[in-house]
């Protein structure tokens, strides 16, 4: 037995099946492509300064009220008070940046309207150096077992908490741990 279709009912049923499908595709590739906008970026925003012989900290201060931006950095490891000259006549700011922070050994890092300062790891870390080249003194750790008399004690374990490193007191009750069990612990 067959059924007639109505070739006009065919073609509404075909549409409807595939209509909705093709609007959600649509709707959602609208939202794919959609996406925050935050504006100019913070480094190619122009400034002007003209400051001579002015602290560091200062001449942040007039970038910040300028480019809308705000600095982040530590006091201890920046030296805010060094005097500086800055002249830039409607200059983007990663322009101005070179030219204050690339003589004072500092580079930064921008999120957002924050940017960061620290000092430029490329120069070679002093303190590594320093703590390479220095030998370290022969540790060991040494001392006498002794019972509730004070007599020693031959034959105990002394093992290094949490390891399987350790020895054994001799006939007199002394024990040594040398450098050479420590090595796994950076002592």
């Amino acid at each position: 037995m067959k059924i007639k279709l109505n070739k006009h009912a065919f073609w509404l049923k075909i549409m409807r099946f595939t209509l909705f499908p093709l609007i959600l595709v649509g709707y959602f590739t609208v939202f794919s492509y959609a996406h925050s906008v935050h504006g100019q970026d913070p480094l190619d925003k122009k400034i002007s300064l003209s400051l001579e012989n002015k602290e560091v900290g200062f001449v942040l201060k007039q970038i910040e009220t300028q480019a809308d931006v705000k600095f982040a950095f530590s006091p201890q490891v920046i030296d805010i008070s060094q005097k500086i000259t800055v002249k830039a006549q409607d200059e983007p700011l990663e322009a101005v940046f070179k030219t204050v922070f690339k003589p004072l050994n500092i580079k930064y890092e921008v999120s957002g309207k924050y940017i960061l300062l620290v000092p430029n790891t490329d120069v070679p870390n002093i303190l590594q150096k320093i703590a390479t080249a220095v030998v370290r003194p022969p540790l060991s750790i040494s001392g006498v077992v002794n019972d509730e008399k004070g007599a020693p004690l031959p034959g105990v374990s002394i093992v290094l908490k949490g390891t399987a490193t350790g020895t054994i007191t001799d006939e007199d009750g002394k024990f040594i741990l040398n450098r050479k069990w420590f090595s796994d612990f950076n002592c």
